[in-house]
């Protein structure tokens, strides 16, 4: 895990990224695949609201699970070397004390199964989230186009969509969140990933207690927060200047609460993938 993080090249474009391929040691993967399979069916899945209005995605919490190959999995995020060199790819202060600052989010520590023609809004995800990861996990061989449509889509600063993270068997991506994190998903088969952000706790906790129930645009509660930890623990994509990170700030095209960004958009097959 430590060579992935520090060998997978970083993707620029739209915002720096990594895409990786054979992320996890093959027995992990396969032990993690068979739990999945397992759960796909489960009487015990939830509902993941955050996707889309219209749309709910099922999903199986991972948090509480004492399946060996989750508590190992656990354990690579939680061993602070790992944390550290994943965040040093983005982070310019990615020293010890800051890799142990983060961990697993356990709300959102999860498998979720999606059916085909579904969507995910675009949203850069919440400011407690300093490092967000999806894992990829289909069931079956993909052609060329279905690799493509079906991964994590990453938007520019206009938002049109770039498809570099191509949906394979054990591939994923990594990224930091901020103000233009532009991110999503729409589907065109069954698409099965397991979600996983590095919080810092403390901010997990305050974030949830000062959130407005209600707030009106431009979410000055969410930008600050979101500019602070830009200005406390600089990204390499923006350095430490408080007048670049205000910038970010105004250009962004986050226009919903907790970093949504709605619009009507059509796919390249005619298909909705995010709505007002």
């Amino acid at each position: 895990m430590l060579e992935v993080g520090r060998q997978t090249p970083l993707g620029e474009h739209p915002f720096h990224h990594l895409y990786f391929e054979k992320v996890l040691p093959h027995d992990l993967y396969d032990g993690l695949r068979r739990l999945m399979l397992a759960k796909k069916n489960s009487p015990t899945l939830t509902d993941r609201q955050q996707d889309s209005p219209l749309y709910t995605t099922p999903r199986f919490p991972l948090h509480d699970s004492t399946n060996i190959h989750v508590l190992y999995l656990r354990a690579i995020f939680s061993d602070p070397e790992v944390l550290g060199t994943f965040a040093s790819r983005f982070y310019s202060n990615s020293d010890g004390e800051f890799a142990r600052s983060l961990s697993i989010h356990e709300k959102e520590f999860e498998f979720t199964f999606c059916e085909p023609d579904r969507f995910q809004n675009i949203h850069v995800d919440i400011p407690p989230k300093y490092l967000s990861f999806v894992l990829y996990f289909p069931e079956g061989d993909l052609n060329p186009e279905q690799e493509d449509r079906n991964g994590t889509v990453l938007y520019d600063s206009e938002l049109k969509p770039v498809y570099s993270a191509r949906y394979r068997a054990n591939a994923g991506v990594c990224f930091a969140p901020h103000f233009s994190s532009y991110h999503g998903f729409s589907t065109t088969i069954p698409r099965d990933a397991l979600v996983m952000f590095l919080v810092n706790r403390a901010e997990q906790e305050a974030w949830e207690q000062t959130l407005p129930s209600s707030e009106p645009p431009p979410f000055t509660h969410w930008g600050n927060c979101i500019e602070n930890k830009l200005l406390a623990t600089p990204l390499r994509e923006f350095g430490a200047s408080p007048d670049v990170i205000a910038h970010a700030r105004a250009a962004s095209r986050v226009n919903a609460p907790e970093g949504r960004v709605l619009i009507e958009k059509k796919s390249d097959q005619g298909k909705r993938t995010s709505t007002q």
